[in-house]
């Protein structure tokens, strides 16, 4: 496996992260502080380094944005710069609020795209240098364990045409986290049966980031067939290794 594309799933995987807690963050705000009446929509995107996530009122022939969430790491709580100022939608928002609209459709048409019970789908958008990614994924308000897996992407051109969508791996509910091992680590194995995506993707990564109470401790192993994806919640880092094992 190489070293970019190990590096690459994480990166992503860290990006939809850091766009899901400023999601939750911008929305705790506005609930908190009755800003939410007569909002329409969000969007959260991650622009040079910077994570922003837009509300907007109106239809669609008059959207304007009233909400302009900004943070450098929204890991770090209360790290929000807040802008309520009303305005129009930038390029890049509108590019991606059409493609939003559209791949919301599809996953309510669509009967490959399934919640497993005690959850719901969430929309994320990365980009590369090639493609505009919208990655779905579980999520849940239930603390009890981690939901892995049962995502799907979209990859969209840049110029926001869709050129094809896919489920990816199966669901995996990680539940009853042990204590720390000798060595004081959380350790929790997801298996996977996968010829086309053998690896840790970053959605997976994203929930594991999410749902962990022991990030700090926490190391996720993903054994497949061909290799076996190594991450480790606190730093950040994920390897991926050939499995040596696999034709013993």
């Amino acid at each position: 496996m190489s070293e970019a594309l190990t590096q690459g799933l994480a990166k992503e995987g860290e990006i939809l992260y850091n766009l899901e807690r400023l999601t939750r963050a911008s929305a705790e705000y506005l609930y908190a502080n009755g800003g939410m009446t007569g909002l329409r929509g969000y969007l959260s995107y991650e622009e040079e380094g910077i994570y922003k996530c837009v509300y907007w009122n109106g239809a669609y022939d008059n959207l304007g944005i009233v909400y302009t969430f900004s943070s450098g790491n929204p890991e770090i709580s209360g790290n929000l710069d807040i802008d309520s100022h009303e305005r129009k939608l930038t390029e890049k928002e509108q590019l991606l609020y059409d493609i939003k609209m559209e791949a919301l459709l599809y996953i309510k048409s669509d009967p490959i795209f399934k919640a497993p019970e005690g959850t719901q789908l969430s929309l994320s958008f990365v980009e590369d240098k090639k493609w505009i990614k919208g990655y779905v994924r579980p999520i849940t308000g239930d603390t009890s364990f981690i939901p892995l897996g049962n995502d799907y992407v979209f990859f969209y051109t840049k110029k926001g045409e869709l050129d094809y969508y896919t489920q990816l791996h199966p669901f995996a509910r990680i539940s009853n986290i042990q204590a720390p091992d000798e060595q004081g680590k959380v350790v929790t194995i997801q298996t996977l049966s996968d010829k086309k995506r053998p690896y840790l993707l970053p959605t997976e990564i994203c929930n594991l980031l999410l749902y962990s109470s022991q990030k700090e401790l926490h190391v996720h192993f993903l054994i497949t067939e061909t290799y076996i994806s190594t991450y480790s919640l606190k730093d950040k880092s994920l390897s991926i290794q050939l499995n040596v094992d696999a034709d013993k």
